[in-house]
């Protein structure tokens, strides 16, 4: 999901993470933090 309207500093801020299309979100690490960490198709 795009949000074209972010102010630069909260933008800075915001990480992507890239889940394949109906890959679904059950293999991601319960564990938010571990998501800074997080790799698509490593598991």
């Amino acid at each position: 999901m795009t949000y074209p309207h972010i102010r630069p500093e909260l933008r800075a801020r915001i990480k992507s993470i890239v889940i394949p299309e109906a890959g679904g979100i059950d293999h991601l690490p319960d564990d938010v933090a571990a998501l800074t960490d997080y790799q698509s198709g490593v598991g």
